[in-house]
């Protein structure tokens, strides 16, 4: 029965060839007009699992009042020196803030004028107390700085000290430190190597941590769920701006990603890897 009824069928084609192949033609037209027409992606993982559900209400409930996290992307910057990575950061989030197209909101976290204005209030009294006891005998330092802040005015600081040596208020090795960290600033610039110096590192009589040479600017992309990868576009973006500022080049600074979105693009853009290599 199978046998007889291919033989027809090839019959009828070998038959009337043009009439079979005009047939194919039309319904290859007809099923790519359907396909385009109702085929499409949806890649919001966050319609995989009802919004009905108990949780998921309370989850909607606590992004609604404290917009946070869930559909962002962290932007980390690293740069030799707090002020380096200052004027990095800075310099990034305000090329994002100019494409509203791609950014719904940026956030420089480091850079808050709240935290500027009144972050003291954030630190244990008895460091509060330590820097107030030190700012009036840091002045002729912090004008200096104010005015010429160059290695100029380091020198015309670290003279400064010398002065305090002079007169008795403080000795040589309280100048090592600083006489150490100017030196080997002077050192790289005449060698030609990257030079850099933190008056932080000076002013607080501390080593840099990596917290103290970070960054941070949380930005929530628009995302295009009709892609593959829904943020690959805001993150591309972000390399792209940070290649034009030349951040690298100009203060030394690193910049990364993390944060949900660009973790499920990689979890997206994994799973396409893998199914081109697997030949689907």
């Amino acid at each position: 029965m199978l046998v007889s009824t291919v033989r027809r069928i090839i019959g009828f084609c070998t038959r009337f060839p043009w009439a079979v192949i005009g047939l194919g033609v039309v319904l290859t037209v007809a099923s790519a007009a359907y396909s385009a027409k109702h085929f499409a992606i949806d890649t919001d993982i966050n319609k995989l699992i009802s919004p009905h559900l108990d949780w998921r209400q309370r989850e909607a409930d606590l992004e609604k009042q404290f917009p946070g996290h869930f559909q962002s992307t962290l932007v980390v910057v690293d740069a030799p020196t707090p002020e380096l990575a200052g004027v990095a950061a800075n310099a990034l989030a305000q090329k994002l803030t100019s494409q509203p197209k791609l950014f719904q909101s940026v956030e420089n976290l480091s850079g808050s004028e709240f935290f500027a204005h009144i972050g003291l209030l954030f630190q244990p009294l008895e460091e509060v107390g330590k820097l107030t006891q030190g700012l009036p005998r840091a002045a002729p330092m912090i004008g200096t700085l104010v005015r010429d802040p160059s290695l100029r005015g380091l020198t015309r600081i670290l003279s400064f000290g010398l002065a305090g040596v002079q007169q008795g208020a403080s000795t040589l090795d309280d100048l090592a430190r600083p006489m150490n960290l100017a030196s080997k600033t002077i050192e790289d610039a005449l060698a030609v190597r990257p030079a850099v110096f933190s008056w932080q590192e000076l002013l607080t009589g501390k080593a840099l941590t990596v917290s103290d040479t970070r960054r941070f600017i949380m930005v929530h992309p628009v995302l295009d769920y009709s892609a593959l990868e829904a943020g690959r576009a805001s993150s591309d973006a972000i390399s792209k701006a940070a290649t034009d500022l030349d951040l690298a080049g100009t203060y030394q600074a690193r910049v990364r990603l993390s944060g949900s979105i660009p973790m499920g693009d990689d979890e997206f853009a994994s799973v396409k890897g893998g199914a081109l290599v697997n030949g689907i």
